[in-house]
């Protein structure tokens, strides 16, 4: 599978050669994967939703406004719980079951 660049100017794009497409690392291994059926996985390539994002310890997404000095990560428990840890205030996050 290979990437690679078309148009020019602030009209350049990625392309993917590939279904379902793969892009790999400098290790070749598969950091992001999008389907057939357009669904992406980042540290997956089986993704089972529009986004779905693996890791298996520590915050998963990062929501960030404007430089990303204010976020919130969110990660999916192992107990299946979902954590929220906001940045700023005093509140340090909450799980939700």
């Amino acid at each position: 599978m290979a990437i690679k660049e078309i148009g020019q100017g602030s009209a350049t794009s990625v392309e993917l050669d590939a279904d379902p497409g793969l892009i790999k690392n400098s290790d070749g291994e598969t950091v992001i994967s999008i389907t057939a059926d357009e669904k992406v996985g980042i540290g997956t390539t089986t993704p089972r939703q529009t986004l779905d994002v693996l890791k298996a310890s520590g915050p998963q997404i990062r929501a960030s406004q404007a430089d990303n000095s204010v976020y919130a990560d969110i990660e999916t428990k192992s107990t299946g719980g979902v954590h929220i840890t906001p940045t700023g205030g005093t509140y340090t996050g909450h799980t939700f079951f």
